[in-house]
């Protein structure tokens, strides 16, 4: 697990010695995520340069270290990410083109001889893992930026004036010489109204991410092709009944478990006490690596602990448990680093938590497993419970009524400070499909362009071809809230404090299988995690871990209105706020009055402005 940037000066502007100065200047800003080895390799005549910090976790070794070349020198590889089946590849390599000599026994190794012998894609469609890389193909003059199937690893990129550059990391791009933050305000919009940059998108002008499951092939010239090599999709070969559908998802899981386990470094795993990381930890267990290391947060407040649950069920699996206990002066020394260690404004009030946690496990362990894709995937939410009976009620009235009646609510919601309820609850009666309504009702600002000088307009939310309700809101999630928090939440967490996540659920085999599923295998009025549930139990008493979800949260509200007072303060100055130039500061600062003075509640709305202004005001160009 690592962090790289690379450049391509496609026009030869720039000097060999500056090119080679610039890969080191710009590799250190992500020295966080790979602290163990750093590397640059340029290629002058080409002006090509790769840059990359290693965090060692296969082939410690210097054999490991990158950028690395394929055997003939083809090929040319900064990589981010874990290949877990490996060893199958090198094995189903030699069986086509006979015996290798290797190096030594890293991933990167193997990937890059799959490449001279497959290519790139084909290799691709064969790995199961998380990986984002950049590669220069030096017969073809051709750079290769790939991204893995669900997205789990960042790849971010632009381009200026024939220059391509490219970083894990957004901060590396920015502390290009060349580069001038502009912020892009529909993504601020969304911003505001998810609380998260949703991707490909990024915060600023000219840069994005690049698409799950795809790749961008760069020529010498022109805009890059793009070739998605996976999407998600069910399997074609689905089980044939429920039973068999039991059978399947306890082999895929154990499997994606089980791959997940190579590694030359200490491995642990998180353990909430909810049901996807007992699962993750159980499976773990039976395989018999003892002593199995655990790791949980707890917090003062009883609603949002589970830290009680997560004990009894390290016991009785005999884990080695170790428990943090979070308290608001924890919560106000963390805040500030939030928005260095997220790298673009992050509003999910988890991420503190998320962060903690990964530290307290980093002192142990360099490898740990999560449970993360499970409540997207088998259906855990509450809310999907919640929305699907509101959305039958609401669709039960005619459009044209509901639309009639939407209108004025929509109208105090946007002209008066303290109805933003009303708001709210005016879009959601005049949503036209079932997506739109799920969004709005899982927004964190019913409004986002209230706090903006100068708002572009949400556009339309696309209807789903799923026709059962919880099928789509499911597959919005996996699209968009997985991609966009989850996931942005748990890499630049552990990333920062030089943490390997692996997450078993998100391999393919099991996103596949869990898509091919009826939704009524899966999910019902009652309960979620149908499958997951069954799998468990197999392992775990349902007494242990059969409860009502109560999720990673963390009591925000009473921290904004206390330990955080200070902090949020500064962060929502009307200086800074006047500085930024994007806000309407006289009606944030209203807001903000009447939250402290306990006249209206928009804790998520104050800290997504918040967290964007510590963004944008804050260092990010050291480690």
């Amino acid at each position: 697990m690592c962090g790289f940037v690379a450049l391509w000066d496609r026009q030869g502007r720039r000097e060999p010695d500056v090119l080679r100065r610039t890969i080191k200047q710009l590799t250190q800003t992500i020295t966080h995520r790979g602290p163990d080895a750093h590397g640059t390799h340029c290629i002058d005549a080409r002006g090509v340069a790769l840059g990359h910090r290693r965090l060692a976790i296969l082939d410690t070794s210097e054999h490991g270290h990158q950028p690395m070349a394929s055997p003939t020198g083809r090929y040319w590889l900064a990589y981010n990410g874990e290949t877990y089946n490996f060893e199958a590849l090198r094995a189903a390599l030699q069986e086509d083109t006979g015996p290798q000599s290797w190096r030594g026994h890293s991933d990167t190794e193997v990937l890059l001889a799959c490449f001279e012998a497959w290519g790139v894609l084909e290799t691709m469609k064969r790995t199961h893992g998380m990986c984002a890389f950049a590669c220069y193909d030096t017969r073809e003059d051709a750079l290769w930026l790939v991204r893995d199937r669900l997205g789990q690893k960042p790849l971010y990129w632009t381009h200026d004036r024939g220059e391509i550059r490219a970083a894990s990391e957004i901060r590396a791009l920015r502390a290009h010489s060349d580069h001038t933050d502009v912020i892009h305000q529909d993504t601020l919009l969304r911003y505001l109204y998810t609380g998260v940059v949703e991707q490909p998108a990024s915060i600023l002008e000219g840069i994005e991410q690049v698409a799950p499951g795809s790749a961008l092939r760069f020529g010498r010239d022109g805009d890059p092709s793009v070739h998605p090599w996976w999407t998600l999709a069910p399997r074609t070969d689905r089980p044939e009944n429920r039973e068999r559908a039991l059978k399947e998802a306890d082999r895929v899981l154990t499997r994606a478990v089980s791959q997940r386990t190579a590694s030359d470094v200490p491995i642990g795993a998180l353990l909430s006490g909810g049901i996807d990381s007992t699962l993750m930890v159980a499976l773990l267990a039976k395989r018999g690596a003892r002593p199995l290391k655990t790791f949980t947060i707890a917090v003062d407040h009883a609603e949002h602990d589970e830290s009680a649950h997560a004990r009894k069920i390290a016991e009785y699996l005999g884990t080695e448990h170790t428990e943090l206990r979070l308290t608001g002066e924890d919560m106000l020394a963390a805040a500030p680093n939030m928005a260095k260690v997220y790298d673009e404004p992050f509003a999910d009030a988890s991420q503190i938590p998320t962060w903690m946690v990964c530290k307290l496990t980093r002192e142990h362990v360099t490898v740990a497993i999560s449970g993360d894709g499970g409540d997207e995937l088998f259906g855990g939410y509450e809310r999907y419970r919640r929305i699907a009976k509101r959305w039958r009620r609401l669709r039960s009235f005619p459009a044209g009524l509901r639309r009639l009646g939407a209108s004025p609510l929509a109208y105090l919601g946007t002209s008066t400070l303290p109805h933003g309820r009303l708001g709210n609850i005016g879009r959601q009666l005049g949503a036209r499909n079932l997506m739109e309504h799920y969004r709005q009702a899982t927004s964190i600002s019913p409004n986002p362009g209230y706090f903006l000088r100068d708002a572009p307009r949400l556009g339309p939310e696309a209807t789903s071809a799923h026709r059962h309700e919880v099928a789509q809101m499911m597959r919005c999630d996996l699209g968009r809230y997985l991609l966009s928090d989850i996931l942005v939440k748990t890499d630049r967490a552990s990333m920062s404090v030089g943490l390997e996540l692996r997450a078993p659920m998100l391999d393919h085999d099991v996103v596949e299988l869990a898509l091919s599923l009826p939704t009524e295998w899966t999910w019902s009025e009652a309960q979620g995690k149908q499958v997951l549930r069954h799998v468990l139990s197999k392992h775990v008493p349902p007494a242990l871990w059969e409860r009502p979800k109560q999720g990673f949260s963390v009591p925000l509200t009473r921290w904004v209105r206390g330990p955080l007072a200070d902090w949020m303060e500064e962060a929502l100055s009307p200086e800074g706020l006047a500085e930024s130039g994007v806000w309407d500061t006289p009606r944030v600062r209203a807001f903000w009055r009447a939250h402290q003075e306990g006249r209206h509640s928009h804790t998520s709305g104050l800290w997504a402005i918040a967290q964007f202004e510590s963004w944008r005001r804050g260092d990010l160009y050291t480690s």
